[in-house]
């Protein structure tokens, strides 16, 4: 009886005397990242962590855009966080950087937060947002296809900082920039393109009107808008060394002793027409 009596007094005094106090910690709950696509007169609330039934940002496709008349503006981020075991938050910046589709460089530009409200889901939270930008995405890119990378990091004052960045592979989506028709004509004529200017061998190509092809051409990537149209003569060609996306009308011509051709290294949607 003695001897059960000391273990159980020795387990009571290394319980009492134990420390069981936790690290700081705090956790992002959800994060966006707020675009406005072209002016649309509503922004896109895109989720960048949590499942919450937005749109994800990972992965997303955000469209192809016309040089030079376009936007893809960053309206902002919201981070709703937090912060447990006495973890004290100052802030979240959201970081982002864009690329050439396919090569990872450059530093990341930063976007600061500014405090909103607290709440309480177990652990005290508080949401730190910044929806006052107007930056346009696109400003200095040219034609081509590009990557939006985007992380966020919550700030504290006691060494308890965090981070939603896709367990460290970072969020990313893609978008397209592309020189376009402004009118009807033939490709080789500077007069029916954006900037008077007939499209470079590598340009990523908007077709918004009916443009027709006379000689033998190539593009980046080609992209023919419902209720447009592209129409190769015979005997001539258009090389495309990407996708093609028809929406409208694409005719490969052709005669007794002649014909048309259209050559595709990437992916093709939509229907041909050949006569």
């Amino acid at each position: 009886m003695k001897l059960y009596t000391k273990t159980i007094i020795i387990i009571f005094l290394f319980i009492a005397n134990y420390n069981f106090s936790q690290s700081p910690s705090g956790h992002f709950d959800s994060a966006y990242v707020v675009l406005n696509l072209n002016d649309s007169g509503s922004n896109t609330w895109y989720d960048l962590g949590a499942n919450t039934g937005n749109t994800d940002f990972n992965g997303a496709d955000l469209g192809i855009f016309d040089l030079g008349s376009d936007d893809l503006k960053l309206i902002g981020t919201q981070h709703n966080m937090s912060k447990c075991d006495g973890c004290n938050i100052t802030g979240s910046i959201l970081y982002y950087r864009i690329y050439t589709y396919g090569s990872p460089s450059g530093g990341y530009t930063s976007v600061n937060s500014n405090w909103a409200e607290n709440g309480n889901d177990g652990c005290p939270t508080q949401r730190w947002q910044n929806l006052s930008l107007t930056t346009n995405l696109l400003n200095g890119l040219s034609t081509g296809r590009y990557t939006i990378e985007i992380y966020s990091q919550g700030t504290t004052s006691n060494g308890c900082d965090f981070y939603d960045s896709n367990s460290g592979s970072n969020y990313k989506a893609n978008f397209r920039i592309a020189t376009y028709s402004t009118g009807n004509g033939n490709w080789n004529s500077g007069g029916t393109w954006y900037n008077s200017s007939e499209p470079g061998d590598t340009d990523y190509v908007h077709i918004k009107h009916d443009v027709t092809v006379t000689s033998s051409e190539i593009a980046g990537y080609l992209k023919v808008k419902s209720g447009s149209s592209l129409i190769l003569n015979s005997g001539n060609d258009l090389t495309v060394n990407g996708d093609i996306s028809n929406e409208g009308t694409i005719t490969l011509n052709s005669a007794s002793d002649d014909f048309s051709s259209i050559i595709v290294t990437g992916t093709s949607s939509g229907d041909v027409t050949y006569n």
